[in-house]
């Protein structure tokens, strides 16, 4: 396993310590602005567009979830535009026919959007054609890992990379476009291991996963365990060489178990770089390509808009079942939550603590509407 418990607890209380502190405020009273409803049909006229996260809410992995199956498909009989966003790793092709493999009904989605597409896009694309440039979205951790891989190119060559991804859940393909502007430089030989030298080669590390370091000549990937993925990440902080993270979950579910995302990275990077650099935020190295961030969502609403004109934000939900990702992701993109709270990452900590307790920890993930189930 790549995190334990322990470590999943101190990363998510890590994170939630950090929010509070930057925004300087605290709702006593969040749970009391949200809507308690037994099921999605109550508010489903409110809305046109819904933005669904996948794992967590639709399904674990494997399997849907009861209800999830039957809402999906009484939502598109509406005549409601249905998309999946996703903090998978991995592009978007295939998003809905794995979900159409479980019994969703693939006509029912219009589209799909991942953060893996969104990193692909950003890393592959001039600065030019990066819509997003000027959305909110764009800081200065987006602009500086938009230099590194700008400047790289301006000097003619690729711009260099670490990868870090999956082995025993399936290495990330890259891709003939990303091979083209980018180089992966192996940094899993035992020399490189401990060679600060090693990651100040590179250009940025690129987080897919939390399994195995990318070699970068088409053999397999170098499976390495917990420690040395951290100490990789954590010389990366100490170098100041950016972190673009393809999949900001910190867990997933897989079944009945919680399963450590890359998530969990940033926040390793982040604690290193701010006992490192004293003065300076390590966020701001650190480039989320999903949710939270509300760059995600800003490129598949754009899409939207490019292909039927007009959107309104005010008829636009998202719906998952992270507080920290999902609600806060889609509060970030201005538009309404609803909270599942009977399953995905908050399931086995609401049997035990009040909602209004874990709402009180992300004073910046108040939902719109809270639900057991995705359920119609």
């Amino acid at each position: 396993r790549m995190a334990t418990a322990s470590n999943l607890s101190r990363v998510a209380t890590a994170r939630a310590s950090s929010a509070r502190s930057r925004r300087r405020r605290s709702r006593d009273s969040a749970a009391m602005t949200s809507t308690r409803a037994t099921r999605v049909s109550r508010f489903a006229d409110d809305y046109d567009v819904w933005l669904l996260d996948q794992f967590g809410l639709l399904h674990d992995g494997s399997t849907p979830y009861d209800g999830a199956v039957e809402c999906v498909d009484a939502l598109a009989a509406m005549g409601k535009r249905i998309y999946i966003v996703s903090n998978s790793s991995r592009g978007r092709e295939g998003t809905i026919a794995r979900l159409a493999s479980m019994g969703f009904s693939a006509t029912a989605f219009r589209g799909a959007m991942t953060s893996g597409e969104v990193a692909r896009r950003f890393a592959t694309r001039d600065a030019d054609d990066w819509r997003t440039e000027k959305t909110t979205a764009m800081g200065d951790n987006f602009r500086r890992l938009r230099r590194a891989i700008d400047g790289a190119r301006s000097e003619g060559r690729k711009a260099r990379a670490a990868h870090l991804t999956w082995s025993a859940r399936g290495a990330i393909t890259l891709g003939e476009e990303t091979n083209a502007r980018i180089e992966i430089v192996d940094v899993s030989s035992a020399d490189d291991a401990g060679d600060a030298n090693a990651i100040e080669r590179v250009d940025f590390v690129l987080a897919h996963g939390t399994e195995a370091i990318g070699r970068g000549d088409g053999k397999p990937c170098e499976t390495v365990d917990e420690e040395t993925m951290r100490a990789l990440v954590e010389r990366a902080a100490a170098a100041k060489v950016p972190l673009c993270v393809a999949n900001p979950d910190f867990v997933t579910v897989s079944g009945e178990t919680l399963v450590a995302m890359p998530g969990t990275l940033a926040r390793y990077y982040v604690d290193k770089f701010n006992a490192t650099h004293a003065g300076e935020d390590g966020e701001a190295y650190v480039c989320l390509m999903g949710k939270p961030s509300s760059i995600i969502y800003e490129e598949l609403l754009w899409e939207i808009k490019a292909a039927g004109g007009d959107l309104d934000k005010s008829r636009v939900v998202a719906v998952g079942d992270s507080l920290a990702h999902d609600v806060a992701g889609g509060a970030r993109a201005g538009v309404d939550t609803v909270f599942v709270r009977g399953v995905g990452v908050h399931a086995a900590e609401l049997k035990l603590r009040a909602l209004e307790d874990v709402l009180r920890e992300h004073p910046d993930a108040t939902p719109t509407h809270v639900i057991e189930r995705f359920a119609w």
